[in-house]
Order: C-alpha cells, then structure tokens, then sequence
C-alpha cells in the first residue's frame, strides 16, 4: 500500500482481484476504519484489504438475509401462523441431529 494513501482523509480500496469473477470497483473507507482493516492484516486474519472488504460484505449480506427471515416469521405471527414451542424444540432437536450424523 502507498504511503499516499495513508496521508489521506480516506483509504482507496479496491474491491476486486483479477482471479475474482466479478466487477471491479473502487471505493473510499474512512481513516480510522483503515487502521482497523490494517490491524486485521496485521494479524493475519486477512490477507489484504480486499479479503477484509469481502468478509465485511459478506458478513452484511447475512444480516440482511436473517433480518428478511424474521420479517416473514412476523408477518406469519400476523396471519396467526403459529409454531407451538414444544414443535420448535421437536425441529430443532431433528435438525441437530441431522447435522450430527452428517458431521460424522
């Protein structure tokens, strides 16, 4: 990285590598985020700015996954599609299991 970059009010990050399949983009992080993503290489959690900006994205694009999920499970509380606990557990203690045994 450029000491050029460092002097500046933000970090040019660029979101793409050649061996990635994707578009390229070019964006801006704020200093102090760039003393987090370099304490993160640092580390060696990453191993460039790219792989921290990828997690990151990756990480959000969760949330707005379980967030969709938990309005659908409101939305159906709403329509009075309820899930006694006992059937809950019932799921639950299956799906474990199912993991379990493929885990083995």
């Amino acid at each position: 990285m450029s000491t050029e970059l460092l002097t500046r009010s933000t970090m040019e990050v660029p979101c793409f590598e050649p061996q990635d399949e994707g578009v390229e983009m070019s964006q801006q992080i704020p200093v102090d985020m760039h003393q987090f993503v370099a304490e993160l290489i640092s580390k060696r959690r990453f191993s460039s700015e790219n792989e921290v900006i990828r997690e990151g994205l990756r990480l959000l694009q969760s949330r707005e996954m379980l967030r969709e999920e938990v309005r659908k499970g409101f939305d159906q509380l709403d329509r009075g599609e309820k899930v006694s606990a006992d059937e809950v557990r019932k799921r639950a203690e299956r799906t474990i299991a199912k993991y379990q045994q493929e885990s083995t």
